[in-house]
């Protein structure tokens, strides 16, 4: 099995969870924030699952944005096998639901979007573009409730549908049909890899912020705690106890900076300030010297980053 697009937190996700630990989201920007959390880990369970039952030639894609003459779609996770292309599109609801005819709700009566509408947007317009490609391979389309403590009554038979317990049966199943990937198939993938957009400018889905109302200082990318224990070489967070290296930790928050502040000149100043002077300032300057590239005379030295770090 070949991982053509890997998944990734999104660009929206970062931004929130950068946001999140240097101000105060406001109450319907932090709910968000726990659902693309909670969608995110979702998505990633199904990703061990197609890694554990998928051993023959497959192509995976994830986490698509198509744009084609206008039009856009999004699809969580795409396979492309020997037989057909899947589109599964995922969600991480816990507890009961209902299906009734307008969609999908709580057990308690509270209503949730229809994702069947999205899923069925996608799979028309992947099918669209394989017609008009000259592909003749089919696009079957499910949508997977992935949590295990997730219950769905009214299910019909004839919805695309597939539960919890009902995962690993079709995984296995589409394994044992695949066989061997011709040139078409790979071609393919890639001919679809080329419409994703990651362009979107996030900054725009943002909540408003400024540089002034931000809190400064080193942060823990794993926690986002503040309180952490500086060392010669190490940086240990108090919160949840990893353990890093005093340089990647700097790199970590740079990127943060850069993430919010793309216009932002990065100076050694600038970012001393950012770090809340957590470090001495030539042991910055240092870090700054040998990850990026300098810039200008000695008193206005900026750095520039070659390579973006992921």
């Amino acid at each position: 099995m070949e991982i053509l697009k890997a998944r990734q937190p999104s660009d929206l996700l970062r931004g929130l969870n950068y946001l999140d630990k240097r101000f105060e989201l406001k109450e319907p920007e932090k709910r968000y924030l726990i659902n693309l959390q909670k969608g995110l880990s979702g998505e990633t369970a199904f990703d061990d699952k197609i890694n554990q039952h998928i051993d023959k030639q497959a192509i995976v894609l994830n986490d698509l944005l198509l744009l084609n003459k206008g039009l856009s779609f999004k699809v969580d996770s795409l396979l492309i096998a020997s037989h057909g292309v899947y589109i599964f599109e995922i969600r991480n609801y816990v507890g009961r639901y209902v299906r009734h005819m307008e969609g999908f709700s709580t057990i308690h009566g509270e209503e949730v979007a229809n994702p069947l509408i999205q899923l069925n947007r996608s799979a028309s317009f992947l099918s669209q573009l394989l017609k008009e490609w000259g592909s003749e391979l089919k696009v079957t389309a499910h949508l997977v409730f992935i949590h295990p403590q997730f219950s769905l009554y009214n299910a019909r038979v004839e919805d695309p549908i597939i539960l919890p317990n009902q995962i690993d049966e079709y995984l296995k199943d589409i394994n044992i049909k695949s066989r061997m990937l011709s040139r078409e198939h790979h071609n393919l993938a890639r001919r679809i890899l080329k419409l994703h957009d990651d362009d979107s400018p996030v900054q725009k889905q943002l909540p408003y912020y400024s540089y002034k109302e931000l809190k400064k200082g080193l942060s823990c990318n794993a926690c986002g705690s503040f309180d952490l224990l500086i060392t010669q070489r190490s940086c240990y967070c108090k919160s949840c106890f990893v353990k890093r290296g005093v340089t990647d930790v700097i790199l970590d928050n740079i990127e943060e900076l850069q993430f919010l502040f793309p216009e932002t000149t990065l100076t050694t100043a600038k970012v001393n300030e950012w770090c809340g002077d957590a470090v001495h300032f030539r042991r910055m300057r240092k870090v700054l010297k040998e990850h990026y590239t300098a810039t200008g005379a000695t008193s206005g030295r900026v750095y520039e980053q070659t390579v973006p770090r992921r």
